[in-house]
C-alpha cells in the first residue's frame, strides 16, 4: 500500500462517508486536519492494491498492522482517547 492508495482511500470515505460500524475506535489517520478510520483505509486501500478488501474482524486485521501500512503510505496516526 502506498501514499496515493491511503489518498484514494480518504478521497472516497469523503465522498461517500464512513459505513456503519466502521469509524475509528482508539486510533485514527489525522490528515488535513480530519480523523479517518486507519482500518478502513487500509482496507479500502487494499482494494485499490489487491482487488479485495482486507479482512479487519476483530483478529483478522489488527489496528498495529494497519498503523503500519499507514506510517508506510506516509501517513500520521492519533491515538484517540475514549470518552467516558
Amino acid at each position: 500500500i502506498r501514499k496515493e492508495h491511503i489518498l484514494e482511500a480518504i478521497a472516497r470515505v469523503d465522498k461517500e462517508g464512513v459505513p456503519p460500524r466502521r469509524n475509528y475506535k482508539s486510533v485514527a489517520l489525522e490528515y488535513k486536519g480530519k480523523l479517518y478510520p486507519t482500518k478502513l483505509l487500509v482496507s479500502w486501500a487494499n482494494k485499490l492494491v489487491k482487488g479485495q478488501e482486507r479482512d479487519t474482524r476483530k483478529g483478522a486485521g489488527t489496528t498495529e498492522g494497519a498503523i503500519k501500512d499507514v506510517k508506510r503510505g506516509g501517513g500520521t496516526i492519533r491515538r484517540i482517547k475514549k470518552k467516558k
